[in-house]
């Protein structure tokens, strides 16, 4: 199963995003998401949620694996 890891998921365009994943596009496709946020996120449409340090901190990437297991860069 595909793994998306949802960073920002707190922010418009992370939340905008859960509501898309959790109304049957992530379901239709196969996809689990996770989503991860610099504070706390309690939202029902991601099944995961994590604390994350900012992006510009390198613990963030170590910090994303551990709730994702693997990362592909996107950059």
């Amino acid at each position: 199963m595909p793994r998306l890891l949802i960073t920002g998921a707190g922010g418009p365009a992370g939340v905008a995003l859960g509501k898309q994943l959790a109304g049957g596009v992530g379901s239709d496709f196969g996809l689990e998401w996770i989503g991860v946020d610099i504070v706390g996120l309690d939202d029902a449409n991601f099944p995961v949620t994590g604390l994350v340090p900012r992006a510009d901190d390198l613990a963030t990437p170590r910090a994303c694996m551990r709730r994702c297991g693997v990362i592909v860069p996107t950059w």
